[in-house]
């Protein structure tokens, strides 16, 4: 008998949970955005810059770390904007390693593209649908080539999307000369094209050295308009406005590897990668009065530039320790950079402050580790590790202040899994100190203007004084595999150092937010999750996999004095339900119903956040025409529910609240697939 990780598609194992691609792609999502929400333990929020913030344990902002194909993407580029059909699978780990960063506070979440393999096919897709009579389409696929020792090939899509949201906004403040209100109605319009290529190729030398390269190169092109109008005002000095936005994006990623085997067995692998994103953009704001005049015409036109170079290094002795012992160390050296130009800031109308000029960020991390991995009994593994990681940060602005901070830390991690009589039956203990860097924007001092500048539509200034926070954190997981049913019972709880808050003040008469270190935080939470099928209750009942898995996430931040405060608004419960029904090899139907929690919080003591609960219900079929080809029909968000939020900002004498009310529409696609040698 012998301990060993369940890695089966959807299903918990131990501290990591792995997605293959087909189970990603069963509602004909286009983008791993629209796959995300449905996936166990995983939440989204979209981020005041339009990016999306996904979560683990309900926590995101740099919480949840995001890896591609095992590399961290440039902080600027939207990974949730990824091709489906380039994805192999996605893995979830909850706990840290010594080996593999100490940087996922909440977890981890790394998207692995698809890669040349022998007995791979090739693959095309072309889907059409549309959202709010806009239309939208997709074409992807992926081809295979080679010979046994040397395969090589690539995923290609196309996409389009045309969108449209309605909504109203309300503000109302009170302070000591009174009260003001305004009521108003929002249309945003977006268009994205995007376009991405992922070669890749594996040599096997001999029989000892393998050697791999891949890249990835993506380019998008938007267009998005919001417009904002009054329909009462005692508030806004301009009640109207029009914001466009326009601007293309190019990423691209290089990576290499190389694996060799010794005479002894023991093993080296290096890797290096480097990666690129350039986000152009202009953007144009017109404010206007009730009466239709043009109070306020600003543009702005900047180029923002991620880089991240990474070089790993590791060796796996053998027996180093003695016989059943699997040791590894090795070194990780990573260095992030940022820098933007505000190229051209022009008043037309109006007048304001002059933000041109270069800003600049860069955060170089240098790490060592070592590990082992041992079985001392024949029913328990052990995995234990050390991690030292320095991580130096620097911020510039035009005037050439050059401030920062350095900080090493020591991260021990530990790891066990104990059979409880059979593999079917596991208990998983952790522990763990992880860090959370902040983000290049966090430590940059450019002032990021809001549209209409208040205390509840602030404008963001980075702080580059801030620290890393640092966490510990103990885990605790049992699966039980039996049938007719399987189910997992979780918990875990943090303690947070140096927590990053972002602050709202009045300085030089904008209403301004910053980041800054808040003290400690505590983090706990729960998880369940259930899987069977019908049939294993009942021989002769329809062929039906149920899938459902509850989260729920408490937090508090030392410091702030508020009820019902939580660390970076993390989302108090998570839950989702799957049903797929197989009734032949032909034909294949499945529904799913995703929950996520919100209600007030209090992220400092002046500021609160309100999100309504989200439901989201989707809804696929699937008709095999032949062996290789198929079509796929989908629904998704077919409640069409409503997104609320507010935001309150308190102080003596003083209060002021905004709400906004945004329509989300359904989306209904149509696919062929096929699949060919």
């Amino acid at each position: 008998m012998s301990v060993s990780g369940r890695k089966d598609v959807g299903e918990g194992s131990g501290t990591r949970t792995v997605f293959q691609g087909e189970e990603l792609r069963r509602f004909g999502d286009p983008t791993l955005a629209d796959s995300l929400r449905r996936i166990p333990g995983i939440s989204a929020t979209v981020n005041p810059d339009g990016t999306l913030d996904i979560r683990l344990r309900g926590m995101g902002s740099g919480y949840t770390q995001i890896l591609l194909d095992g590399l961290p993407p440039p902080r600027g580029f939207a990974i949730e904007s990824l091709d489906l059909q380039s994805i192999e699978r996605l893995e979830v780990v909850r706990v840290s390693s010594a080996d593999t960063s100490a940087r996922g506070v909440a977890g981890t979440i790394n998207i692995v593209l698809k890669k040349a393999g022998a007995g791979q096919s090739n693959s095309a897709k072309v889907s059409v649908g549309t959202e709010h009579d806009r239309p939208q389409a997709d074409v992807s696929g992926q081809w295979n080539a080679g010979t046994p020792d040397l395969r090589y090939g690539a995923t290609y899509s196309l996409g389009h999307e045309l969108h449209v949201r309605d909504g109203h906004v309300e503000l109302d403040r009170a302070d000591n000369t009174g009260t003001a209100s305004y009521r108003g109605t929002t249309r945003d319009e977006l268009r994205f094209d995007a376009a991405s290529v992922n070669p890749n190729v594996v040599w096997h030398a001999n029989d000892r050295t393998t050697l791999s390269a891949a890249a990835t190169y993506r380019w998008s092109d938007l267009a998005d308009r919001t417009g904002q109008k009054g329909a009462f005002n005692s508030l806004l000095p301009f009640p109207n406005s029009d914001f466009e936005l326009t601007g293309t994006t190019t990423f691209w990623q290089l990576s290499s590897t190389v694996v060799h085997s010794l005479e002894d067995f023991s093993r080296v692998e290096f890797r290096l990668a480097a990666s690129r994103n350039v986000r152009n953009r202009s953007t144009m704001l017109v404010g206007s009065s009730d009466a239709g005049e043009v109070l306020l015409n600003r543009q702005i036109d900047s180029r923002l530039t991620d880089q991240v170079v990474v070089h790993r290094g590791s060796y796996q002795p053998i027996e180093l320790l003695g016989p059943g012992h699997v040791v590894k160390i090795g070194y990780d050296a990573e260095l992030t950079t940022r820098t933007e130009v505000v190229e051209n800031v022009r008043y037309l109308v109006g007048t304001g402050p002059n933000i041109g000029g270069l800003f600049s960020a860069s955060i170089d991390t240098l790490a060592t580790f070592a590990q082992d991995e041992w079985q001392p009994y024949e029913a328990l593994l052990v995995n234990a590790g050390i991690r030292t990681e320095t991580t130096r940060m620097r911020a510039a602005d035009p005037a050439d202040v050059d401030v920062g901070t350095t900080k090493t830390i020591l991260a021990p991690s530990i790891k066990a899994t104990w059979q409880l009589g059979s593999p079917d039956r596991q208990l998983h203990l952790s522990a763990s100190k992880t860090i959370r860097q902040p983000s290049p924007r966090q430590i940059i001092p450019r002032r990021y203007f809001s549209n209409n500048n208040s205390p509840v539509e602030p404008d963001y200034v980075g702080n580059p004084q801030l620290r890393a926070e640092t966490a510990w954190g103990v885990d605790a997981l049992l699966e039980i595999n039996d049938r007719p049913v399987s189910y997992s019972v979780g918990a875990f709880l943090q303690r947070v150092n140096d927590v990053i808050v972002e602050e709202t003040s009045l300085v030089d008469g904008l209403w301004t937010q910053s980041p800054r270190n808040l003290g400690p935080a505590s983090v706990a939470g729960l998880t369940l999750g259930f899987k069977s099928n019908v049939r294993k209750w009942a021989a002769d009942a329809p062929d039906v996999d149920i899938k459902a898995n509850f989260g729920r996430n408490w937090s508090a931040v030392d410091r702030v004095e508020r009820p019902n405060n939580r660390i970076a608004t993390q989302t108090p419960t998570t839950a989702t339900v799957a049903l797929d029904y197989q009734r032949s090899a032909a034909f294949t139907a499945g529904i799913a119903f995703s929950l996520q929690t919100g209600g007030t919080t209090w992220t400092t003591n002046q500021t609160a956040v309100y999100r309504g609960v989200r439901r989201s219900l989707d809804v696929f079929a699937v008709r095999r025409l032949d062996k290789e080809s198929r079509i796929r029909i989908s629904l998704t968000n077919a409640l069409a529910q409503a997104e609320l939020e507010a935001t309150a900002f308190q102080s003596p004498g003083f209060a002021e609240t905004r709400l906004a009310s945004t329509h989300t529409n359904r989306a209904v696609r149509i696919a062929l697939e096929a699949n060919w040698r």
